[in-house]
């Protein structure tokens, strides 16, 4: 009996369990009310995603960028053309290239003096006022024949001008200082000094003068010097009278030269003016000693 009780009690309590158990399942009006947030929150994701396909409409342009792309293409066809343009027009600008080299040749022409010759007729001009000791005249007209020639001709012209331009000027200065003239003495003394110093270094020929073995007393002689043996030769250039000493002229030799040939004979002299010595004093009455090294001789034929 009591087992019976006792089976019925656990019956009972475990009908009971499972009622309990379902009562608390959900009700399907409140699975009803709750579906509608499931599928907001199931939209709302989907809504999420829409920016997803905007993002490959944004990428939209990237295609429009390649339909741009077709100027680019037609870009390199117009720097063809102008390059195409470019090498047309090049020849015209190499052709001043081409006609260069024909302008040196004036420039050649430049760069050898022309030789240039003083005329008889001009030179017996400069002879004759020499003579006259004219020095106002022939010191300006030596000078002048001087400029005109840039390099000496077989004559030797320029190299005897040299000579004479010194003399004449040498000549002045004892006329102005005879007239007591001290300011043009002066100016023609400094011209003398820039003279010697331009044509120092440069070949001298002298006038044609005869050669004696024995030149005391005489001037305007080719002689030798005393201890100088056959490789020295002076001569003593004087105006008319002898008296006004326009210069003491030394040449000087590199080798020994044979004086017989020269006796008695009217000769040049010539070399490389080396210095000049000058004298102040007019009481002592000579200008200029002019000192020549690497001497030649040529008799007159």
């Amino acid at each position: 009996m009591k087992k019976a009780v006792l089976f019925s009690i656990l019956f009972c309590l475990a009908a009971t369990f499972c009622f309990g158990q379902k009562n608390k399942t959900p009700d399907k009006k409140v699975l009803a009310k709750t579906a509608p947030a499931k599928t907001a929150q199931a939209e709302t994701s989907s809504t999420k995603t829409i920016p997803v396909k905007t993002s490959s409409t944004k990428t939209s342009p990237a295609k429009t960028s390649s339909t741009k792309t077709p100027p680019a293409k037609t870009a390199p066809a117009k720097s063809a053309s102008t390059k195409a343009a470019l090498t047309k027009t090049s020849p015209t600008k190499i052709s001043p290239i081409k006609t260069a080299p024909p302008k040196p040749k004036p420039l050649v022409v430049q760069n050898k003096p022309v030789e240039a010759k003083i005329s008889d007729a001009e030179w017996t001009t400069l002879a004759a006022e020499l003579n006259a000791e004219n020095w106002d005249k022939s010191a300006p007209l030596a000078l002048q024949f001087i400029n005109r020639m840039k390099i000496d001709n077989e004559k030797k012209q320029l190299a005897r001008l040299r000579y004479l331009y010194l003399y004449a000027l040498a000549g002045k200065i004892f006329k102005l200082s005879e007239t007591r003239n001290a300011a043009e003495e002066y100016a023609v003394r400094e011209e003398l000094t820039r003279a010697s110093a331009r044509f120092t270094g440069r070949e001298f020929v002298l006038p044609a003068r005869q050669f004696l073995y024995d030149c005391k007393a005489v001037v305007n002689y080719i002689c030798t010097v005393k201890g100088g043996g056959n490789k020295l030769l002076r001569t003593t250039a004087t105006g008319k009278g002898g008296a006004e000493i326009h210069s003491f002229d030394y040449v000087s030799f590199d080798e020994e030269i044979d004086l017989k040939g020269f006796a008695e004979n009217k000769t040049f002299l010539g070399g490389t003016l080396r210095t000049v010595e000058f004298n102040d004093d007019l009481k002592k009455p000579w200008v200029m000693r002019l000192i020549f090294d690497k001497g030649f001789v040529r008799v007159v034929v």
